[in-house]
């Protein structure tokens, strides 16, 4: 198990992430699974309350500290990527399609 903390643009969120092997049947359906995967993240966000529950498997072999982190930088990218497009789509200098 592995937690961290976000307390930023309003933001306040714990982030929690357990992991556990991956039972028989499934690493012989999926070549190489090794956890399955859950990260909860609760606080507040923009002064509401917030959850969010994530379900996934992987074949990574690591900690949950460094798996959890790799997750919050894949998200923190998505996310990153999302706010750019959209001041794009915003700015009159680049007209939608």
């Amino acid at each position: 198990m592995a937690t961290d903390r976000e307390i930023s643009h309003g933001r306040n969120i714990t982030w929690t992430l357990r992991a556990k092997q991956a039972p028989e049947h499934n690493r012989e359906a999926w070549i190489g699974t090794s956890w399955i995967v859950e990260v909860t993240a609760t606080g507040r966000r923009d002064g509401k309350p917030f959850h969010a529950n994530h379900l996934f498997i992987t074949s990574l072999r690591t900690t949950p500290k460094a798996l959890l982190q790799l997750v919050r930088d894949r998200w923190s990218n998505c996310f990153a990527k999302a706010w750019r497009l959209r001041g794009l789509a915003l700015d009159p200098r680049y007209p939608a399609p």
